[in-house]
């Protein structure tokens, strides 16, 4: 399979219609793709064709080629495919777009051996003209402080919408249970450099409690009670944020569930829950059809991990971009996929601002910012290399210590990304220091501000 961020390929249907697809495995007359069985309902159609989007190692670029002259082909069931999904094989005899697959197939097997001989320095020296390499830093202040540097004073007035902070360590949740909301305010503003900024002057009337990435900065049941109850006092709505959900904690999470839907009713509300995994929504869906769970005390939002907007600042590093900056990697999340969401019970998305067009679809979603997720691994690279002196010997860890609480990986300045915890981030101020953009987005559907740095 070739990875996203090498080679796309969309399948342009008539109506206007796209079906988004990874490439599997190249040929000399086209590559073979795989889709579920349901999205393979009427494939192959008529007048359908292929826009290929590649990157050009040579060159450092993005290229996009279009084939009219398509062919596919359902290809017979293996035993080992994966169930419900269908693979299919695209022919197409326009010679530009083979010669491109072909290039592709060359760069891909240098790549990987690449990736076998260099280390992470040499590889990325090698594909950006940049070293990429981390350094620890146990104060990240300095770096949020450049993010922040530059005076900001809005040229229009906010229009109405929600504005929220997150808290998503122990420390700011014992932050939030002692001080006065109001001061805890204050400090959050303060400590992500954005006490002289507009948004800290706006109203805020959401905050989240819980990490979405890692799964120990989760608070107990007892102080998600606390801070539940501190929140509604102090004339705020609390939004609990869960991490994805490891098989291995499946009962920690059924449990989860059903005390967030006690505690919503008793406070007789609706508590906000926002879910990273579609196997979170899943499970509350079968608990509540057991009678094991009021799920109409439950509202659901998709988390950033469950957008499928790809962004990457790295990219903008390159040699001979278009400009600096973060880009947008071509990609729209299909109606589909949103549907089957919904169809869980999910109502409202969150998406995040990253410098480029963010695919709004809804009236209530909510953007995150000025931190975006780049990357999230399931085994903690900052853990791995705190402990094993080697970001490579990542491992699942029952109980945490809690490196990210003192450090973080910090990049050179021109890649604009830090790396917190198991997360690499990216940051974008364009949005939140322009009050004109962030109108736009409200336009368009935002109906919430999620700001963290």
């Amino acid at each position: 399979m070739i990875p996203y961020a090498m080679a796309m390929a969309d399948i342009l249907l008539p109506g206007g219609k796209k079906l988004e697809t990874r490439i599997l495995e190249p040929r000399a007359d086209g590559f073979t793709f795989r889709v579920s069985s349901a999205a393979s309902a009427g494939l192959p159609p008529k007048g359908a064709e292929c826009l290929l989007t590649l990157f050009r190692q040579a060159e450092k670029r993005y290229i996009s080629l279009r084939a009219a002259d398509i062919s596919l082909e359902p290809l017979q069931a293996m035993p080992d495919d994966i169930p419900d999904t269908v693979t299919f094989l695209l022919r197409t005899k326009n010679e530009p777009f083979l010669a491109e697959l072909s290039r592709l197939v060359r760069e891909y097997t240098s790549f990987i051996r690449m990736k076998l001989e260099l280390s992470e320095t040499e590889l990325a020296q090698a594909y950006t003209g940049e070293t990429g390499e981390a350094v620890y830093s146990f104060d990240v202040r300095d770096w949020r402080e450049k993010q922040a540097a530059r005076p900001v004073e809005w040229r229009e007035k906010l229009l109405p919408c929600e504005i929220a902070v997150h808290a998503q360590v122990p420390e700011q949740y014992e932050s939030f249970l002692t001080l006065d909301a109001k001061d805890f305010l204050s400090s959050y503003w303060e400590e992500s450099s954005l006490s002289r900024h507009p948004i800290s002057r706006e109203r805020v009337t959401h905050i989240y409690f819980g990490d979405p990435f890692c799964e120990h900065l989760f608070p107990e049941e007892d102080t998600l009670r606390r801070l539940a109850d501190k929140a509604l006092s102090s004339s705020l709505t609390p939004v609990v944020c869960l991490p994805p959900m490891p098989e291995r904690l499946l009962s920690r999470f059924e449990r989860l569930l059903s005390f967030l839907a006690e505690l919503a009713a008793e406070h007789g509300i609706r508590m906000e829950t926002v879910i990273n995994d579609i196997g979170t929504a899943v499970l509350l869906r079968d608990m509540a059809r057991k009678g094991l769970l009021r799920s109409d005390f439950l509202s659901l939002t998709a988390g950033i991990l469950m957008d499928r907007q790809r962004k990457d600042p790295r990219a903008g590093l390159l040699p001979g971009a278009a400009e600096p900056g973060p880009v947008h990697l071509p990609s729209d999340a299909p109606d589909p996929y949103r549907q089957y969401l919904q169809s869980l019970g999910i109502r409202r998305f969150s998406h995040e601002a990253c410098g480029a067009p963010v695919p709004v679809q809804g009236t209530e979603d909510a953007l995150h910012l000025p931190l975006y997720q780049i990357n999230t691994s399931p085994f903690c690279t900052l853990y791995a290399a705190c402990r094993h002196g080697d970001r490579g010997r990542q491992e699942s860890v029952a109980s945490c210590p809690g490196y990210c609480r003192e450090s973080a990986f910090l990049y050179p300045d021109s890649m604009r990304t830090i790396g917190l915890g198991n997360t690499l981030f990216g940051c974008s101020m364009t949005e939140l220091d322009d009050a004109a953009l962030l109108n736009r987005f409200i336009r368009a559907g935002i109906g919430r501000l999620v700001v963290r740095l």
